[in-house]
């Protein structure tokens, strides 16, 4: 499949026509490869973007402004990124699904999971996010 964006420098040049998903996760096929800390990894993560998938499409679906549905993309593979991290940690975790593993991080009380350096603020924002797809993915 051609890709529909072409690399200029280093701005990415999206081509007219793309679906709102792509406009707002352009790089999404990509995500896997930039949560793995090695090639086992990928599966995985590309589990977990088909789980995460149909959320993306809901927030796009929700109304929300350009900024908010950014700041919930960007928190969305912020989690990817820990929920690869955390099947590093503890490999017990690699004998489960990503549906489990993602289920297990997130629920509709607390959130998602501690974020190494992060201000108070953007924890609450990111489990704002997490509660949100907590709740999607318990009615789906």
């Amino acid at each position: 499949m051609a890709s529909k964006r072409k690399d200029v420098g280093n701005a990415a040049i999206v081509a007219p026509g793309l679906s709102d998903l792509e406009q707002l996760v352009p790089d999404l096929q990509y995500w896997p490869r930039s949560w793995s800390f090695e090639e086992q990894d990928i599966p995985f993560g590309q589990n977990l973007v088909k789980l995460l998938t149909p959320y993306l499409l809901h927030l796009l679906d929700s109304g929300y402004s350009i900024k908010t549905l950014k700041r919930h993309r960007d928190f969305i593979w912020m989690l990817g990124g820990r929920l690869i991290e955390e099947r590093q940690l503890y490999r017990e975790l690699r004998k489960l699904d990503a549906r489990t593993i993602l289920l297990r991080y997130i629920d509709d009380h607390d959130g998602g999971p501690l974020l190494d350096d992060r201000s108070e603020q953007e924890q609450g924002l990111f489990d704002a996010t997490c509660r949100k797809l907590s709740r999607f993915m318990n009615a789906t």
